[in-house]
């Protein structure tokens, strides 16, 4: 006969094990809410040691501003247009919708072109935070034609929504189709140098979630190095194209992990809202404030108002 504490045992061992094995839910807690004074359009956002950069789809300005969401510094990207604190018109603006780091001892900060209209969008700006003045630019034209052709995309499909750079790979966020394209570093960085053609890209088409039978879209990206995740923003907007706006329905936060990318992923996500109920918030773009850990990350969030006043918001998130 067993006895009563091998039982006990045998039955604690067990419940340990079915807990153990229990997928874990992610969930966000929503700390601060604000407006984001003097920037309008906010679509991409870098932090570096306490400064926080920040990009306008259709402002000429990087903004460096202090942990308290304070403008500090405008950079303009674009000194020799002469466009003053002018918002560019839609037509025109280069869209800089994605903004990253670079992982080198000399930190470089890139913002990328959406690519959605060419060549006005086919841009990209390399430029080194503390010596705004070395701004270098680079015609992305043949690079986005070549990954359209990659991708098997349509000309309207491309719309490059985020980037991040880990590990000596460059990952490109694709709102129309929801596709990660991860490139080398290295040979994109000798493509830009004119050493070598367009490089290969490995390409992972990823399941999103919907609102209302309507698909949600990449619109940002980060890197998590406490678990070495992404964590990506998705929107849901009603319009037919990339281009125009439409009403914004809401908006998530996904994880995935990169030993778990591959191709047709649906990955956890949560609700950007309180208890399940989406904010009426178009969110462009997250960034993990340090320090990094494997089940907490804290991230700032920054929404894009189509032309008024954007918002940032504070979170926890928990995995």
């Amino acid at each position: 006969m067993i006895k009563k504490q091998t039982l006990t045992l045998l039955f604690a061992t067990l419940l340990l094990f079915i807990y153990g094995c229990k997928k874990k839910e992610m969930h966000i807690k929503i700390t601060v809410q604000k407006e984001l004074t003097g920037i309008a359009s906010a679509s991409g956002i870098e932090v570096i040691g306490n400064s926080i950069y920040v990009i306008g789809d259709n402002s000429p300005f990087l903004f460096r501003l202090n942990r308290k969401m304070e403008i500090q510094e405008k950079i303009n990207l674009f000194p020799s247009n002469n466009m003053g604190d002018s918002i560019i018109e839609k037509m025109q603006k280069p869209d800089l919708e994605a903004l990253t780091l670079s992982e080198e001892e000399n930190l470089k900060l890139y913002a990328f072109g959406s690519g959605s209209k060419s060549p006005e969008r086919d841009i990209l700006i390399e430029l080194i935070p503390g010596k705004p003045h070395l701004v270098n630019k680079y015609d992305l034209t043949g690079f986005y034609n070549n990954l359209r052709l990659q991708a098997n995309l349509s000309p309207e499909k491309l719309n490059i929504e985020a980037a991040g750079i880990f590990n000596g790979k460059l990952y490109l966020f694709n709102r129309g189709e929801n596709l990660i394209i991860r490139y080398s570093m290295e040979d994109f960085r000798s493509f830009l140098e004119g050493k070598m053609e367009v490089p290969v890209a490995e390409i992972f088409q990823i399941n999103l979630p919907a609102i209302n039978g309507i698909p949600a879209g990449f619109s940002g990206a980060t890197f998590n190095r406490g678990n070495e995740s992404i964590l990506f923003t998705a929107t849901v907007e009603d319009t037919s194209n990339w281009i125009d706006d439409g009403e914004v329905l809401g908006s998530f936060l996904g994880i995935i992990p990169l030993k778990d990318l591959k191709n047709g992923l649906q990955p956890q996500n949560v609700v950007i809202g309180e208890n399940a109920v989406h904010y009426p918030l178009k969110v462009e773009s997250v960034a993990v404030i340090p320090p990094y850990t494997e089940s907490k990350a804290n991230i700032i969030l920054v929404s894009d108002s189509d032309g008024g006043i954007s918002e940032f918001l504070e979170a926890e998130v928990f995995f």
